[in-house]
This record gives structure tokens, sequence and C-alpha cells, in this order.
């Protein structure tokens, strides 16, 4: 069972009494739903900062940095759905991506003002942890059997598109 958070966040990180079940089933990597989680969290996040008065001004910078969180979240969520190692690996390096931007937009918002120190800290923090997850299960996977691979890269990049 994966647990995240749901709660719309009004000026509050979240916490892990905010949270609900999400079934994945059993077969996934912990590490995973840590990822997820995590990522979950950082989303939560990022949405209740970016509901404050300097974000409603810059409505680019806001909506690009919402966009990469989600995207960190989605790309996370993906490989549960991957039908190989290969095809885990590239979800992660989106994922991975996006948490970069995420931090570089962190660091205009606090440029900007738009943050205060502890706000950024945390936002950086969650990121960081992200990232960290992430970068931790691609090493995984790339020392993993090939066993789990279902088929080869020019096989995935050349499937029919349904």
């Amino acid at each position: 069972m994966l647990r995240f958070s749901l709660e719309q966040m009004h000026g509050e990180p979240t916490t892990s009494k905010q949270t609900r079940e999400w079934d994945h089933g059993e077969d996934r990597s912990v590490r995973g739903h840590r990822g997820l989680e995590r990522s979950t969290e950082m989303a939560r996040d990022i949405y209740g900062v970016t509901r404050r008065a300097g974000f409603r001004q810059d409505r680019d910078l806001r909506d690009q940095l919402r966009r990469a969180a989600v995207s960190v979240m989605a790309n996370v969520a993906e490989w549960f759905d991957a039908g190989s190692t290969l095809e885990f690996q590239r979800f992660l390096l989106y994922a991975l991506r996006s948490s970069s931007e995420v931090q570089s937009h962190l660091y205009v918002a606090l440029d900007q003002a738009y943050l205060d120190d502890k706000w950024f800290a945390l936002l950086y923090d969650r990121s960081r942890s992200v990232k960290n997850l992430i970068g931790g299960f691609r090493r995984y996977l790339r020392s993993a059997p090939r066993a789990r691979t279902v088929g080869t890269a020019s096989d995935i990049l050349n499937a029919p598109k349904s």
C-alpha cells in the first residue's frame, strides 16, 4: 500500500497524518512507492505555496513550477505500468529532469521574494529527497538482472502507438 497526501494545502507542509491509501499491488519496489509518495507530497506543497500573493501575479512561474512538480509525480507513477527495465529507467530519467526543473524554479521564486528562506529550504529539500530516491532506484535498475526486460530498446521505440 502506498500512502499519499490528499488534503489541500493552505500554507503548511503536508504531514504523514494527511494521507490516504493507494494500492498498486505488492509486486513493486518500496523505493518506488516512497518516490511516488515523496513526489506527491512535493507537488502538494508546491501547489499550496503557489497560492500565495507573489505567485498570483507571476502566473508563468507559478504554472511552470506546478507543471514540473506534477511531471515528477506522473513520471514516477508511470513506471508502475512500464513493461521493461528500459522503460522504467526512461520514466525515472524524465522525473529526475523535472525535479531539477523544480529546483531551478524554486531559486527564481526565492530571488523574486515569492518564497521565504523556510519555504525554499523545505521545498528544495523535498525535491532533493525525491531526486535521491529516483537516482537510487535508477542505479538499482541498472544493476538488476536483465530478466525483467520484456523487450529490447528497438522493440520499445518501434512499437505501434495505441
